[in-house]
């Protein structure tokens, strides 16, 4: 082994940050504004400005491309049961030019799709950090600031 090679993830940090590091454990005690407080010091409570969170910890938007090949999704038809069927009608009990009408007795049904997609669409992820939840954070800058690193567990 070469001398002065990081062999972990932890001698990589440090030797990227000036100064020494520490792995703390902490609680959310408040989300918004967020405020950490470290386990083991009941004194010590990270706050925003003092703490750096990563956008994966965060809500946010992503594009996506949602794709199904083969399988069903339940559709619930709407403007009074009014859609295409291709031209057998899809129903035995409906025929013709496949566009027909369900009636309102029988309300929603499920359209069986051989494909979906939806290409561009945009998620939601609810991620933030929440109340209660336990969180591994890095110390660095002789305590000055704190890299919110994961959750501790799945808390959903």
């Amino acid at each position: 082994m070469k001398v002065g090679v990081p062999t972990s993830i932890k001698e990589l940090i440090q030797q990227c940050a000036p100064g020494p590091l520490e792995i703390i454990r902490g609680v959310v005690i408040q989300a918004s504004p967020l405020e950490i407080q470290a386990i083991n010091d009941d004194k010590l409570i990270i706050n925003a400005n003092t703490a750096i969170v990563p956008w994966y910890l965060t809500d946010y938007s992503t594009k996506c491309d949602i794709e199904l090949g083969g399988g069903s999704i339940l559709s619930h038809t709407f403007n009074d049961g009014q859609h295409p069927h291709g031209a057998s009608g899809g129903h035995p009990q409906y025929s013709g030019d496949g566009v027909h009408s369900h009636p309102a007795s029988e309300g929603a049904h499920v359209n069986w799709l051989q494909d979906f997609n939806v290409y561009g669409a945009s998620i939601k992820h609810y991620n933030a950090l929440r109340e209660g939840e336990t969180v591994f954070m890095l110390s660095f800058n002789s305590g000055k600031k704190y890299y919110v690193l994961d959750r501790e567990e799945d808390f959903w």
